[in-house]
């Protein structure tokens, strides 16, 4: 699997390739984009933002 990605204030964007390994089925592989909103956490105390 190949991964890259980009996080832009509370947003995360990916894109990702999965290669072929088998037999089953007649692709070459897979791709996959991703965007994720990053929420802050209200009942608790624990930072989940991403440390540099």
């Amino acid at each position: 699997m190949v991964f890259i990605g980009l996080e832009y204030e509370r947003f995360r964007f990916g894109l990702s390739y999965d290669f072929n390994t088998g037999l089953i089925g007649r692709t070459n592989g897979v791709y996959e984009l991703s965007v994720t909103y990053l929420t802050g956490c209200r009942s608790c105390n624990i930072d989940r933002r991403r440390k540099p």
